[in-house]
């Protein structure tokens, strides 16, 4: 298995180390690749090559202007048929409708979402409750997707207090 890790700050290091712990050949993309990972990670020059290759890629990139809806129609489309997303960054790293079209058209085999591009449903208790968002009931509704409510390296008494609250 190969895993792409896109954004290889702090957060994705740690990612790597973990998929790496589960056997896997880590390949990353980086505006400003970390010397001190070479061991770990195998650099690619750009994006695109990561998404051809990887049969898992983790995003763990900032969002800025730059990398905005970096995962699009155009970007799914070099990813393998069999590839699963991971998002644990910024939901509008991904342009959502791209993504819902590439997973009900088969180009790659799912997504696991901690984050999504309008997050402002994701902390509220709408227990019972329309979401009044049509590409989250979408992404909710479909058996290829894995939703968290951004809890991705939250410490342990974050989740305690989320817990209490509701």
């Amino acid at each position: 298995m190969t895993v792409g890790i896109v954004g290889t700050g702090r957060i994705g290091a740690t990612a790597a180390q973990l998929f790496k712990g589960l056997g896997a050949k880590i390949i990353g993309f980086d505006q400003y690749p970390n010397d001190r990972l070479k061991d770990l990670i195998e650099y690619r020059s750009s994006l695109e090559d990561v998404l051809k290759e990887a049969d898992i890629v983790s995003l763990h990139t900032p969002l800025f202007d730059s990398t905005r809806h970096m995962i699009n129609a155009r970007t799914l489309k070099l990813m393998k048929k069999s590839a699963y997303l991971i998002n644990i960054a910024r939901g509008a790293l991904i342009d959502t409708e791209a993504l819902i079209d590439a997973l009900e058209s088969g180009e790659i085999a799912g997504a696991a979402l901690d984050t999504f591009e309008n997050e402002t449903v994701i902390n509220k208790n709408l227990s019972g409750q329309s979401l009044n968002d049509p590409l989250l009931e979408k992404l909710i509704a479909m058996d290829q997707v894995l939703l968290t409510p951004h809890v991705g390296f939250s410490p342990k008494p974050r989740y305690a207090t989320s817990l209490k609250e509701h």
